[in-house]
Protein backbone atom coordinates (compact mmCIF):
# COMPACT_ATOMS: atom_id res chain seq x y z
CA UNK A 1 0.00 0.00 0.00
CA UNK A 2 2.85 2.35 0.87
CA UNK A 3 4.49 1.60 -2.47
CA UNK A 4 1.26 2.38 -4.36
CA UNK A 5 0.86 5.60 -2.39
CA UNK A 6 4.39 6.62 -3.29
CA UNK A 7 3.63 5.97 -6.98
CA UNK A 8 0.30 7.84 -6.89
CA UNK A 9 1.70 10.90 -5.13
CA UNK A 10 3.88 12.10 -8.04
CA UNK A 11 0.98 11.50 -10.44
CA UNK A 12 -1.32 13.63 -8.32
CA UNK A 13 1.29 16.36 -8.20
CA UNK A 14 1.59 16.30 -12.01
CA UNK A 15 -2.21 16.49 -12.39
CA UNK A 16 -2.47 19.37 -9.92
CA UNK A 17 0.33 21.20 -11.74
CA UNK A 18 -1.35 20.70 -15.12
CA UNK A 19 -4.71 21.87 -13.81
CA UNK A 20 -3.04 24.92 -12.29
CA UNK A 21 -1.52 25.78 -15.67
CA UNK A 22 -4.89 25.71 -17.47
CA UNK A 23 -6.07 29.28 -17.88
CA UNK A 24 -9.80 29.92 -17.29
CA UNK A 25 -11.51 30.91 -20.53
CA UNK A 26 -13.99 33.49 -21.71
CA UNK A 27 -16.13 32.44 -24.66
CA UNK A 28 -17.62 34.81 -27.23
CA UNK A 29 -20.14 33.47 -29.72
CA UNK A 30 -21.71 35.16 -32.72
CA UNK A 31 -22.71 35.03 -36.35
CA UNK A 32 -21.56 36.70 -39.57
CA UNK A 33 -24.29 38.01 -41.87
CA UNK A 34 -24.25 39.44 -45.38
CA UNK A 35 -24.80 43.23 -45.37
CA UNK A 36 -26.89 43.33 -48.56
CA UNK A 37 -29.05 40.22 -48.04
CA UNK A 38 -28.92 39.56 -44.30
CA UNK A 39 -28.09 35.91 -44.97
CA UNK A 40 -25.56 33.96 -42.92
CA UNK A 41 -21.99 33.72 -44.24
CA UNK A 42 -20.30 30.34 -43.84
CA UNK A 43 -16.61 29.52 -43.51
CA UNK A 44 -15.40 33.05 -42.78
CA UNK A 45 -12.53 33.57 -40.37
CA UNK A 46 -13.31 35.68 -37.33
CA UNK A 47 -10.32 37.08 -35.44
CA UNK A 48 -9.61 38.94 -32.21
CA UNK A 49 -6.73 41.40 -31.95
CA UNK A 50 -5.45 43.63 -29.19
CA UNK A 51 -5.72 47.33 -29.96
CA UNK A 52 -2.42 48.90 -28.97
CA UNK A 53 -0.43 48.50 -32.20
CA UNK A 54 -2.12 49.95 -35.30
CA UNK A 55 -0.58 48.51 -38.46
CA UNK A 56 -2.95 48.48 -41.42
CA UNK A 57 -4.50 51.69 -42.68
CA UNK A 58 -7.67 50.09 -44.06
CA UNK A 59 -8.58 48.18 -40.90
CA UNK A 60 -9.23 49.08 -37.31
CA UNK A 61 -6.05 49.02 -35.22
CA UNK A 62 -4.47 45.59 -35.18
CA UNK A 63 -1.82 44.38 -32.78
CA UNK A 64 -1.13 41.00 -31.28
CA UNK A 65 -3.49 38.31 -32.57
CA UNK A 66 -5.18 36.53 -29.67
CA UNK A 67 -7.22 33.87 -31.42
CA UNK A 68 -9.36 33.09 -34.46
CA UNK A 69 -12.15 30.73 -35.45
CA UNK A 70 -14.06 29.83 -38.63
CA UNK A 71 -17.83 29.97 -38.93
CA UNK A 72 -19.67 26.64 -39.23
CA UNK A 73 -22.37 25.69 -41.72
CA UNK A 74 -24.86 27.79 -39.75
CA UNK A 75 -22.65 30.87 -39.89
CA UNK A 76 -21.76 30.67 -36.19
CA UNK A 77 -18.35 31.14 -34.63
CA UNK A 78 -16.98 30.56 -31.14
CA UNK A 79 -13.92 32.37 -29.81
CA UNK A 80 -12.28 31.17 -26.61
CA UNK A 81 -10.05 33.69 -24.89
CA UNK A 82 -7.84 33.33 -21.86
CA UNK A 83 -9.12 34.98 -18.70
CA UNK A 84 -5.95 37.07 -18.67
CA UNK A 85 -7.52 39.28 -21.35
CA UNK A 86 -10.42 40.24 -19.06
CA UNK A 87 -11.08 43.99 -19.00
CA UNK A 88 -8.89 44.48 -22.11
CA UNK A 89 -10.15 46.52 -25.04
CA UNK A 90 -9.98 44.37 -28.17
CA UNK A 91 -11.01 44.41 -31.82
CA UNK A 92 -13.15 41.60 -33.24
CA UNK A 93 -13.56 41.47 -36.99
CA UNK A 94 -14.36 39.21 -39.90
CA UNK A 95 -11.06 38.56 -41.71
CA UNK A 96 -12.62 38.74 -45.16
CA UNK A 97 -14.82 41.73 -44.34
CA UNK A 98 -12.80 44.34 -42.49
CA UNK A 99 -15.68 46.79 -42.40
CA UNK A 100 -17.60 44.46 -40.09
CA UNK A 101 -15.38 45.15 -37.07
CA UNK A 102 -16.38 45.95 -33.52
CA UNK A 103 -14.43 47.24 -30.54
CA UNK A 104 -15.39 45.71 -27.19
CA UNK A 105 -14.23 45.57 -23.60
CA UNK A 106 -13.85 42.00 -22.38
CA UNK A 107 -15.73 41.26 -19.16
CA UNK A 108 -18.22 38.81 -17.69
CA UNK A 109 -21.09 40.30 -19.70
CA UNK A 110 -19.32 39.83 -23.06
CA UNK A 111 -21.09 36.79 -24.44
CA UNK A 112 -21.86 37.42 -28.09
CA UNK A 113 -20.79 39.71 -30.92
CA UNK A 114 -22.48 39.52 -34.32
CA UNK A 115 -20.54 40.79 -37.35
CA UNK A 116 -21.56 42.07 -40.78
CA UNK A 117 -19.92 40.93 -44.02
CA UNK A 118 -19.45 43.59 -46.71
CA UNK A 119 -20.80 46.63 -44.84
CA UNK A 120 -19.55 49.92 -46.32
CA UNK A 121 -17.45 51.70 -43.73
CA UNK A 122 -19.51 54.13 -41.61
CA UNK A 123 -22.30 54.33 -44.19
CA UNK A 124 -24.94 52.12 -42.61
CA UNK A 125 -24.77 53.57 -39.10
CA UNK A 126 -22.91 55.90 -36.79
CA UNK A 127 -19.58 54.39 -35.65
CA UNK A 128 -19.97 52.80 -32.19
CA UNK A 129 -17.08 54.81 -30.78
CA UNK A 130 -18.83 58.05 -31.79
CA UNK A 131 -22.06 57.01 -30.08
CA UNK A 132 -20.12 56.16 -26.93
CA UNK A 133 -18.34 59.52 -26.93
CA UNK A 134 -21.60 61.37 -27.54
CA UNK A 135 -23.22 59.66 -24.56
CA UNK A 136 -20.25 60.31 -22.29
CA UNK A 137 -19.99 64.03 -23.13
CA UNK A 138 -23.74 64.64 -22.98
CA UNK A 139 -23.93 62.93 -19.58
CA UNK A 140 -21.29 65.31 -18.21
CA UNK A 141 -23.10 68.35 -19.63
CA UNK A 142 -26.46 67.17 -18.29
CA UNK A 143 -24.98 66.52 -14.84
CA UNK A 144 -23.53 70.03 -14.64
CA UNK A 145 -26.81 71.49 -15.88
CA UNK A 146 -28.84 69.63 -13.27
CA UNK A 147 -26.47 70.65 -10.47
CA UNK A 148 -26.67 74.29 -11.55
CA UNK A 149 -30.47 74.04 -11.61
CA UNK A 150 -30.45 72.72 -8.05
CA UNK A 151 -28.07 75.51 -7.03
CA UNK A 152 -30.41 78.13 -8.52
CA UNK A 153 -33.23 76.70 -6.40
CA UNK A 154 -31.06 76.93 -3.26
CA UNK A 155 -30.14 80.53 -4.06
CA UNK A 156 -33.81 81.36 -4.42
CA UNK A 157 -33.91 81.23 -0.61
CA UNK A 158 -30.27 82.06 0.25
CA UNK A 159 -30.05 85.05 -2.09
CA UNK A 160 -27.15 86.28 -4.23
CA UNK A 161 -25.03 87.54 -1.31
CA UNK A 162 -23.66 86.27 2.00
CA UNK A 163 -21.76 83.43 3.66
CA UNK A 164 -24.38 80.80 2.83
CA UNK A 165 -24.19 81.77 -0.83
CA UNK A 166 -20.40 81.32 -0.77
CA UNK A 167 -20.79 77.85 0.69
CA UNK A 168 -23.36 76.87 -1.95
CA UNK A 169 -21.12 78.09 -4.79
CA UNK A 170 -18.02 76.38 -3.37
CA UNK A 171 -19.89 73.09 -3.07
CA UNK A 172 -20.96 73.39 -6.71
CA UNK A 173 -17.45 74.12 -7.98
CA UNK A 174 -15.92 71.20 -6.12
CA UNK A 175 -18.26 68.74 -7.89
CA UNK A 176 -16.93 69.53 -11.35
CA UNK A 177 -13.20 69.56 -12.21
CA UNK A 178 -13.84 71.35 -15.52
CA UNK A 179 -15.35 74.41 -13.80
CA UNK A 180 -13.00 77.33 -13.09
CA UNK A 181 -15.34 79.38 -10.93
CA UNK A 182 -18.97 79.78 -9.96
CA UNK A 183 -20.66 83.09 -9.26
CA UNK A 184 -23.93 84.88 -8.72
CA UNK A 185 -24.83 87.66 -11.15
CA UNK A 186 -26.97 90.67 -10.21
CA UNK A 187 -29.82 91.88 -12.46
CA UNK A 188 -27.54 94.71 -13.66
CA UNK A 189 -25.05 92.12 -14.95
CA UNK A 190 -22.30 92.42 -12.32
CA UNK A 191 -20.59 89.42 -10.75
CA UNK A 192 -21.62 89.50 -7.09
CA UNK A 193 -20.15 86.53 -5.20
CA UNK A 194 -17.38 84.50 -6.89
CA UNK A 195 -15.90 81.23 -5.62
CA UNK A 196 -13.35 79.76 -5.11
CA UNK A 197 -11.26 82.35 -3.26
CA UNK A 198 -8.64 82.60 -6.04
CA UNK A 199 -11.22 84.34 -8.28
CA UNK A 200 -12.84 86.67 -5.75
CA UNK A 201 -10.89 89.57 -7.25
CA UNK A 202 -13.40 89.52 -10.12
CA UNK A 203 -16.33 90.32 -7.88
CA UNK A 204 -17.95 93.48 -9.18
CA UNK A 205 -16.93 92.84 -12.82
CA UNK A 206 -19.50 93.97 -15.37
CA UNK A 207 -20.48 91.14 -17.74
CA UNK A 208 -23.82 92.64 -18.77
CA UNK A 209 -22.83 92.84 -22.45
CA UNK A 210 -21.80 89.21 -22.79
CA UNK A 211 -24.08 87.44 -25.27
CA UNK A 212 -25.27 84.73 -22.90
CA UNK A 213 -26.15 87.26 -20.16
CA UNK A 214 -28.20 89.30 -22.65
CA UNK A 215 -29.94 86.13 -23.86
CA UNK A 216 -30.74 84.96 -20.32
CA UNK A 217 -32.36 88.28 -19.42
CA UNK A 218 -34.36 88.30 -22.66
CA UNK A 219 -35.70 84.76 -22.23
CA UNK A 220 -35.42 84.18 -18.47
CA UNK A 221 -34.27 80.69 -19.45
CA UNK A 222 -30.95 78.87 -18.81
CA UNK A 223 -28.22 79.42 -21.40
CA UNK A 224 -24.92 77.90 -22.53
CA UNK A 225 -22.64 80.44 -24.19
CA UNK A 226 -20.33 80.02 -27.15
CA UNK A 227 -16.62 80.09 -26.36
CA UNK A 228 -15.48 83.62 -25.49
CA UNK A 229 -12.71 85.49 -23.66
CA UNK A 230 -13.89 85.70 -20.03
CA UNK A 231 -13.05 88.60 -17.72
CA UNK A 232 -10.85 86.11 -15.87
CA UNK A 233 -8.47 86.30 -18.82
CA UNK A 234 -8.90 83.03 -20.73
CA UNK A 235 -11.29 81.41 -23.22
CA UNK A 236 -14.18 79.48 -21.70
CA UNK A 237 -17.90 78.78 -22.00
CA UNK A 238 -20.47 79.96 -19.49
CA UNK A 239 -23.47 77.95 -18.28
CA UNK A 240 -26.05 80.12 -16.47
CA UNK A 241 -29.41 79.54 -14.81
CA UNK A 242 -31.81 82.33 -13.78
CA UNK A 243 -32.51 82.65 -10.04
CA UNK A 244 -36.09 83.41 -9.00
CA UNK A 245 -37.35 84.59 -5.65
CA UNK A 246 -40.00 82.58 -3.77
CA UNK A 247 -42.46 85.02 -5.37
CA UNK A 248 -41.29 83.92 -8.83
CA UNK A 249 -39.49 87.17 -9.60
CA UNK A 250 -36.10 86.90 -11.34
CA UNK A 251 -33.51 88.32 -8.94
CA UNK A 252 -30.37 87.45 -10.95
CA UNK A 253 -28.56 84.34 -12.15
CA UNK A 254 -25.93 81.79 -11.19
CA UNK A 255 -22.98 80.94 -13.45
CA UNK A 256 -20.48 78.14 -14.00
CA UNK A 257 -17.39 79.06 -16.05
CA UNK A 258 -16.25 75.91 -17.89
CA UNK A 259 -13.07 74.95 -19.75
CA UNK A 260 -14.50 72.97 -22.70
CA UNK A 261 -11.16 71.52 -23.86
CA UNK A 262 -10.60 70.04 -20.39
CA UNK A 263 -14.07 68.52 -20.26
CA UNK A 264 -13.81 67.11 -23.75
CA UNK A 265 -10.27 65.73 -23.36
CA UNK A 266 -11.26 63.87 -20.20
CA UNK A 267 -14.16 62.19 -22.01
CA UNK A 268 -12.42 61.55 -25.34
CA UNK A 269 -8.78 60.62 -24.69
CA UNK A 270 -9.32 57.36 -22.73
CA UNK A 271 -11.69 56.03 -25.39
CA UNK A 272 -9.57 56.67 -28.48
CA UNK A 273 -6.01 56.10 -27.24
CA UNK A 274 -4.38 53.50 -29.49
CA UNK A 275 -6.97 53.73 -32.26
CA UNK A 276 -6.33 55.24 -35.72
CA UNK A 277 -9.09 57.82 -35.44
CA UNK A 278 -9.02 61.56 -34.93
CA UNK A 279 -11.68 63.27 -32.82
CA UNK A 280 -12.39 66.99 -32.81
CA UNK A 281 -15.23 69.20 -31.63
CA UNK A 282 -16.37 72.49 -33.11
CA UNK A 283 -19.08 75.07 -32.66
CA UNK A 284 -21.49 75.67 -35.51
CA UNK A 285 -19.60 78.87 -36.37
CA UNK A 286 -16.47 76.79 -37.07
CA UNK A 287 -14.52 77.48 -33.86
CA UNK A 288 -12.56 74.42 -32.70
CA UNK A 289 -13.32 73.61 -29.05
CA UNK A 290 -11.22 70.46 -28.89
CA UNK A 291 -8.54 68.80 -30.99
CA UNK A 292 -5.76 66.37 -29.97
CA UNK A 293 -3.38 68.96 -31.42
CA UNK A 294 -3.66 71.75 -28.83
CA UNK A 295 -2.47 74.31 -31.41
CA UNK A 296 -5.76 73.95 -33.28
CA UNK A 297 -8.00 74.66 -30.27
CA UNK A 298 -9.48 78.13 -30.61
CA UNK A 299 -8.92 78.38 -34.37
CA UNK A 300 -11.85 78.80 -36.74
CA UNK A 301 -12.20 76.24 -39.52
CA UNK A 302 -13.82 78.76 -41.89
CA UNK A 303 -11.61 81.77 -41.14
CA UNK A 304 -8.12 80.61 -40.17
CA UNK A 305 -5.63 80.73 -43.09
CA UNK A 306 -4.16 77.32 -42.24
CA UNK A 307 -7.33 75.55 -43.41
CA UNK A 308 -7.86 77.50 -46.62
CA UNK A 309 -5.79 75.16 -48.89
CA UNK A 310 -8.09 72.23 -48.04
CA UNK A 311 -11.21 72.89 -50.10
CA UNK A 312 -12.84 69.52 -49.43
CA UNK A 313 -12.34 69.90 -45.68
CA UNK A 314 -13.96 73.34 -45.79
CA UNK A 315 -16.91 72.02 -47.80
CA UNK A 316 -17.39 69.18 -45.35
CA UNK A 317 -17.12 71.69 -42.50
CA UNK A 318 -20.06 73.60 -43.95
CA UNK A 319 -22.11 70.41 -43.88
CA UNK A 320 -21.04 69.60 -40.34
CA UNK A 321 -22.11 73.07 -39.22
CA UNK A 322 -25.49 72.80 -40.99
CA UNK A 323 -26.44 69.20 -40.12
CA UNK A 324 -26.79 67.76 -36.60
CA UNK A 325 -25.39 64.40 -37.71
CA UNK A 326 -24.02 62.88 -40.86
CA UNK A 327 -21.24 61.22 -42.81
CA UNK A 328 -18.82 62.49 -45.43
CA UNK A 329 -15.29 62.16 -46.72
CA UNK A 330 -12.51 64.39 -47.95
CA UNK A 331 -8.97 64.28 -49.27
CA UNK A 332 -6.26 65.79 -47.16
CA UNK A 333 -2.78 66.87 -48.25
CA UNK A 334 0.22 67.63 -46.07
CA UNK A 335 3.97 68.11 -46.37
CA UNK A 336 5.78 64.93 -47.25
CA UNK A 337 2.71 63.11 -48.55
CA UNK A 338 3.42 61.21 -51.75
CA UNK A 339 -0.30 60.78 -52.36
CA UNK A 340 -3.57 62.22 -51.04
CA UNK A 341 -4.95 60.85 -47.80
CA UNK A 342 -8.66 60.12 -47.93
CA UNK A 343 -10.61 60.33 -44.68
CA UNK A 344 -14.12 59.34 -43.71
CA UNK A 345 -15.82 61.61 -41.20
CA UNK A 346 -18.89 60.97 -39.06
CA UNK A 347 -20.42 63.48 -36.68
CA UNK A 348 -23.14 63.89 -34.08
CA UNK A 349 -24.26 66.70 -31.78
CA UNK A 350 -24.01 67.41 -28.05
CA UNK A 351 -25.05 70.54 -26.21
CA UNK A 352 -27.47 72.36 -23.93
CA UNK A 353 -30.21 74.99 -24.22
CA UNK A 354 -29.95 75.42 -27.98
CA UNK A 355 -26.15 75.71 -28.06
CA UNK A 356 -24.75 72.84 -30.12
CA UNK A 357 -21.29 71.32 -30.41
CA UNK A 358 -20.44 69.04 -33.33
CA UNK A 359 -18.49 65.94 -32.28
CA UNK A 360 -16.50 64.61 -35.26
CA UNK A 361 -14.62 61.31 -35.70
CA UNK A 362 -12.39 60.87 -38.76
CA UNK A 363 -10.72 57.69 -40.01
CA UNK A 364 -8.15 57.27 -42.77
CA UNK A 365 -9.42 54.89 -45.46
CA UNK A 366 -6.83 55.49 -48.19
CA UNK A 367 -3.25 56.55 -47.60
CA UNK A 368 -0.95 57.00 -44.63
CA UNK A 369 -2.90 56.05 -41.48
CA UNK A 370 -0.53 58.07 -39.28
CA UNK A 371 -2.13 61.16 -40.81
CA UNK A 372 -5.11 60.50 -38.55
CA UNK A 373 -3.39 62.36 -35.74
CA UNK A 374 -0.80 64.59 -37.46
CA UNK A 375 -0.23 67.94 -35.80
CA UNK A 376 0.27 71.31 -37.44
CA UNK A 377 4.07 71.09 -37.49
CA UNK A 378 3.93 67.77 -39.33
CA UNK A 379 1.69 69.37 -41.94
CA UNK A 380 4.31 72.03 -42.61
CA UNK A 381 2.29 74.63 -40.72
CA UNK A 382 3.53 76.92 -37.97
CA UNK A 383 2.14 76.73 -34.47
CA UNK A 384 0.92 79.91 -32.82
CA UNK A 385 4.05 80.14 -30.67
CA UNK A 386 6.39 79.55 -33.63
CA UNK A 387 4.64 82.17 -35.74
CA UNK A 388 4.91 84.65 -32.89
CA UNK A 389 8.67 83.98 -32.51
CA UNK A 390 9.27 84.52 -36.23
CA UNK A 391 7.23 87.72 -36.16
CA UNK A 392 9.22 88.91 -33.14
CA UNK A 393 12.55 88.21 -34.89
CA UNK A 394 11.33 90.03 -38.01
CA UNK A 395 10.35 93.09 -36.01
CA UNK A 396 13.66 93.11 -34.13
CA UNK A 397 15.65 92.85 -37.38
CA UNK A 398 13.64 95.74 -38.81
CA UNK A 399 14.25 97.84 -35.71
CA UNK A 400 10.58 97.86 -34.69
CA UNK A 401 9.60 97.72 -31.03
CA UNK A 402 6.47 96.85 -29.10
Amino acid sequence: MKAKALILLPCLLVIITLVGCIQPEMTIRGTVTEYSSGGLVVGVEVAVYTHQQPSLDYLPPLGEKITNATTDEDGRYELRLSEEYKDEKVVIFCHDAPDGWQVINLNETTKSVDLVFGAPAYLSETPPILIKLQQAIQEVLDRMDEDLNITAEKLSHAGLYGAETRTILNDLCQKHPYVVDCCTVAPAGTMVVVEPRAYQEFEGSDISQQEQVVRLHQTQQPVLSHAFRAVEGFDAVDLQWPVFSPNDEMIGSVSMLILPESLLATCITPEVTGFPVDVWVMQKDGRILYDPDAEEIGRNLFEDPIYQPFAQLLALGERIAAERSGFGNYEFFGSGFSAPVKKNASWVTVGLHGTEWRLVVTHVVVGDSSAATRGLSELGLLSTDEALKIDTRSRTAAGDGY
